[in-house]
């Protein structure tokens, strides 16, 4: 079983090699997200407080390279 970092980590690798083309935010404004694309492929980046998606998250955004790089 993998931890709650390696799982999120494995969804964040999904992301590779789309471009994000804009965001979305749910009806009610409790979920929001990131419009995705790699070709003809369309898809919707949610951000969650958790896998059970209770809630909308938090994005941060950094210069690269930072210390919390896991991958580069």
């Amino acid at each position: 079983m993998s931890t709650d970092v390696e799982y999120m980590v494995e969804e964040m690798n999904k992301l590779v090699g789309y471009k994000i083309t804009g965001t979305v935010i749910t009806e009610d404004k409790d979920g929001f997200g990131f419009v995705i694309e790699k070709g003809e492929q369309r898809k919707t980046a949610w951000v969650d407080c958790d896998a059970e998606c209770n809630g909308p998250g938090w994005v941060s955004v950094q210069e690269f390279p930072h210390e919390k790089n896991a991958s580069g």
